[in-house]
């Protein structure tokens, strides 16, 4: 495809399907001046334009869907799954080629000392670590999210640059017990190959706050990354506390089962709650999914990590 077309018409997923909108709207209007200028009748214009602009909306989705990415796999989200909308990626990972090009943990952490070390166990986000990850979020979860959430995406050259650059934020760290990079905020995070020599990392999530925004688009434009596209958190963004909350304020309400899904249903005070709680939690297997409800917002995890419903 023309690069520039592809700039113009396919920036970013949401793009598209705002267009689709447009126009299908501008359609729905005009076949319903022109049947209205024949017939003189408001609700037979309005129901014949309706069942011309339907198909035509519904072949324009498919299309999106299709051309989304000539060169990636199409992928098959369980976003409706999971309660609300939510962080979810139920899609086996695959493996990263790293190569040679990234540190061990050994040389990761040699130079470290006495300070703080985390464990898988510290993890709080979603890690997208696989193009199909990355695809499940985009055509899947963010997609059905009536409100988006502000977010951060680089392309690379090495996994080592990408790595470097989330490294260098004070809420990504690398996990002494299983070397994959960890999350302190409930956000979508990490990076992925897409083809060779070619890396995307990801920051998202409502967590994700202005000044830390700036500190992330510093530190991959420092490690050699290339925007991709973005959107800013606003200043007036509501923040919550995610530390410093007690465990044993969620108390169990009920366990659902729905087909081949399992829900585990809690209640807590506070989403500083709901995070000490769920951090305690292991998932082990898929279309199983841990729930807190709070009053500062719904938080569960599953086996990819936690997220907010």
């Amino acid at each position: 495809m023309n690069p520039v077309i592809k700039l113009l018409f396919y920036k970013t997923y949401e793009d598209r399907l705002s267009k689709l909108k447009i126009i299908s709207i501008i359609w729905f209007v005009f076949i319903f001046i022109a049947m209205y200028t024949a017939n003189q009748s408001i609700l037979g214009s309005f129901f014949g334009a309706l069942g011309l602009t339907v198909p035509l909306f519904s072949i324009g989705l498919i299309l999106r869907i299709l051309i989304i990415d000539d060169k990636n796999k199409e992928v098959k989200s369980d976003a409706e799954a999971k309660p609300a909308a939510t962080y979810n990626n139920e899609v086996k990972p695959d493996t990263i080629d790293k190569k040679d090009d990234v540190k061990s943990i050994d040389e990761a952490y040699a130079d470290e000392g006495s300070q703080n070390t985390y464990t898988e166990k510290d993890n709080v986000g979603t890690r997208q670590d696989s193009l199909e990850k990355a695809n499940a979020y985009w055509l899947g979860t963010r997609l059905q999210m009536d409100e988006k959430p502000p977010f951060s995406l680089y392309t690379f050259k090495s996994a080592q640059d990408a790595e470097d650059a989330l490294l260098e934020l004070p809420f990504i760290h690398k996990a002494t017990d299983t070397g994959n990079l960890i999350c302190e905020k409930v956000m979508e995070f990490g990076y992925y190959r897409v083809e060779a020599d070619n890396y995307e990392a990801i920051l998202s999530g409502f967590d994700y706050t202005p000044d830390e925004f700036k500190q992330a688009e510093a530190s991959f434009k420092k490690h050699n990354g290339v925007l991709k596209n973005n959107l800013e958190p606003s200043d007036g963004a509501k923040q919550t506390e995610s530390v410093g909350g007690d465990k044993n304020n969620v108390k169990f309400r009920e366990t659902i089962t729905k087909n081949q899904y399992t829900y585990e249903c809690y209640d807590g005070k506070t989403k500083a709650d709901a995070m000490d709680f769920l951090k305690d939690k292991e998932v082990n297997k898929g279309l199983y999914y841990v729930c807190v409800y709070t009053p500062e917002g719904d938080f569960g995890r599953d086996i990819n990590g936690i997220y907010e419903m």
